[in-house]
């Protein structure tokens, strides 16, 4: 998935936030707040999970919410 195929108010699910060379990074859940297009790879979303705000880019990998949980149903 693509940061250009999120829309403003979209629950989604990162799987790799905070991911380095020792580390796979944390899931998260939460709610697109704002969305910058700038080139092809380099556009970012910013998300709310309870209070805390995330930069995701293309590089994460994420999904949205409402897949996830129709993948678990």
């Amino acid at each position: 998935m693509k940061i250009r195929d999120l829309n403003i108010d979209d629950y989604v699910i990162v799987y790799d936030i905070g991911k380095g060379e020792n580390s796979e990074g944390m899931t998260v859940v939460g709610r697109v707040i704002d969305l910058i297009f700038n080139d092809e790879n380099t556009n970012f979303a910013e998300i709310n999970s309870m209070g805390n705000l995330y930069t995701i880019t293309d590089n994460n990998y994420f999904d949205l919410w409402s897949n996830y949980i129709e993948s678990k149903t």
